[in-house]
């Protein structure tokens, strides 16, 4: 898995401390909209926890993709 599912990795994504990210991905876990677990990360020694959106939430997010990028701006 990429670096940039772990906390380490979102914090750079979004410029944020990575002391803050734990606290902001907890209700997203509590909604059901990501989900933890543990990978093997490349370049890193050992497993590390990986945030995920849940199957659902991925689909949406794709749609949304699809939408923004099909869309001419002027």
């Amino acid at each position: 898995m990429p670096l940039s599912l772990t906390q380490e990795g979102i914090s750079c994504s979004v410029g944020v401390e990575r002391k803050h990210i734990p606290g902001n991905l907890k209700p997203l876990m509590e909604k059901g909209l990501i989900t933890e677990g543990k990978a093997h990360i490349k370049g890193a020694a050992q497993r590390r926890k990986v945030y995920l959106p849940t199957p659902e939430e991925r689909e949406g997010a794709r749609a949304i993709r699809e939408r923004v990028l099909s869309t001419q701006v002027l």
